[in-house]
């Protein structure tokens, strides 16, 4: 996976680039409405650009070519409707005409971009039971977080409720966890010597 390989590295390098340009911008004392842009579009291609890349997965399956192929689509999707709202705004900064709307259309692909890299990340080496039962929980409680997460974002939190909020943290946290324990899953199965899925 060089291409998965290199828009990573891309990704990084941009992100570091963006993180260096506002450094000099808060150094210089120089921070107007096109830093601002500028920042905020480096951070942009580099976020998306790493989830595009985490969510590429090597073609084993039909689903793995699916999910590389909506990983990346969603990705560019996402990059060109924040670019809009950084740079097609001409009066107030990222605020125009119908901005509303568009920008729950950004922050939803921005969360489905983020949920498909961690969905993949989740995915891989599946070998061993525990490891597959483990990311198979934890793929049904990171799906759960991002619809909670579309419904308060179109919602815009509007007669949730505290039960909503309470139910998207119980779930959130657990996605976390199962993340967590999905990362040392393989190495306890591997020391343990048992192979239990072929």
């Amino acid at each position: 996976m060089e291409l998965k390989k290199g828009l990573l590295w891309a990704s990084v390098g941009i992100i570091a680039f963006s993180g260096l340009m506002t450094a000099l911008f808060f150094l210089m004392g120089n921070f107007g409405e096109t830093q601002i842009r500028l920042i905020a579009s480096t951070f942009v291609l580099g976020g998306f650009g790493m989830t595009a890349s985490l969510a590429m997965r090597e073609s084993k399956t039909p689903g793995d070519a699916m999910q590389s192929g909506v990983g990346a689509v969603v990705a560019v999707i996402g990059t060109l409707v924040f670019m809009h709202l950084i740079w097609g705004s001409s009066n107030d900064l990222f605020m125009g005409r119908d901005s509303e709307s568009e920008w729950k259309l950004a922050f939803t692909v921005a969360t489905l971009s983020f949920t498909l890299a961690w969905i993949a990340q989740v995915r891989t080496d599946l070998s061993h039971a525990a490891v597959l039962w483990c990311s198979v929980v934890t793929i049904a409680f990171v799906a759960a977080s991002e619809l909670m997460l579309l419904v308060l974002i179109w919602s815009e939190g509007r007669d949730l409720g505290e039960f909503f909020y309470r139910l998207l943290a119980f779930v959130t946290v657990l996605a976390v966890t199962g993340s967590a324990i999905r990362l040392v899953l393989p190495k306890l199965a591997k020391d343990s010597g048992v192979k239990i899925v072929p």
